[in-house]
């Protein structure tokens, strides 16, 4: 009877174990991958570091980001915001788009590099890609939300507005960090598991042009945070001509 009373009894207090040890977990994975991409990766693949599955990682931080973004527009000050539904629904749906580039161009990495004869598998890649996106975006997040505090237009989910040069200049900053921040840990995550440190960074190359013509050419809806914009198109005179643009969405 004891023994029923206990499971009745402790089921709060092992969920609330269990929870910490995964905040635990999700820190020292992000921290570790952060600081050595490549130490993290060799202790990973041999199973001599602990850490969070990459699909947990990706959702512990979309969860994350979404919660950093609730906070940001509950600040005081904060304009009204244009979109309807639940904020951490919103908050979670902008999360995911720039995911999604992240995850896209991991993947046209991994084929480049398969191309040039690399022998890392896919799953390898997707890895490397789910853990580099989950760092730069919990960046993104938290940079955001400390920028806010002080600059009130950054409160408020959309399109930051031109008129405010210095929200829009902060805005830029931040995204630009941790956009470089994903290709830094993406080539050295890819060179690591391709061994291959040369064709990892064609292959990121590749991916970062792919990606560019599709969003400059497709222009798809959706938030993709900051990306570079190629278009390319015929001139007055007839001519194929090509714009590059740095977009943030």
């Amino acid at each position: 009877m004891e023994r029923f009373e206990d499971v009745e009894t402790g089921w709060l207090r092992a969920a609330a174990r269990s929870s910490w040890d995964e905040a635990v977990l999700y820190a020292r994975t992000a921290a570790g991958f952060a600081r050595h991409p490549r130490r993290f990766l060799d202790e990973w693949r041999q199973g001599a570091r602990p850490a969070q599955n990459p699909l947990g990682f990706m959702a512990t931080t979309l969860a994350l980001t979404a919660a950093l973004q609730v906070a940001r527009q509950s600040l005081p000050g904060a304009t009204d915001s244009p979109h309807v539904g639940s904020p951490l629904w919103n908050g979670l749906l902008e999360s995911v788009g720039p995911y999604a580039h992240y995850l896209v161009m991991g993947v046209i990495s991994h084929a480049v590099l398969r191309l040039c004869r690399a022998r890392g598998l896919l799953l390898g890649s997707v890895a490397a890609t789910l853990y580099s996106g989950g760092v730069a975006l919990l960046g993104i997040a938290a940079l955001l939300f400390l920028a806010a505090l002080a600059f009130p237009t950054l409160r408020r989910s959309g399109s930051v507005p031109h008129s405010d040069v210095r929200a829009l200049a902060a805005a830029i900053v931040v995204f630009a960090i941790s956009y470089a921040a994903f290709l830094g840990l993406l080539l050295a995550a890819l060179a690591r598991i391709h061994r291959a440190p040369g064709r990892a960074a064609i292959a990121v190359t590749v991916a970062i042009l792919a990606t560019a013509l599709f969003f400059g050419m497709v222009n798809p809806p959706g938030k993709y945070g900051l990306h570079p914009s190629l278009r390319v198109q015929r001139n007055e005179r007839g001519r194929i001509a090509a714009g590059l643009d740095l977009t943030l969405s």
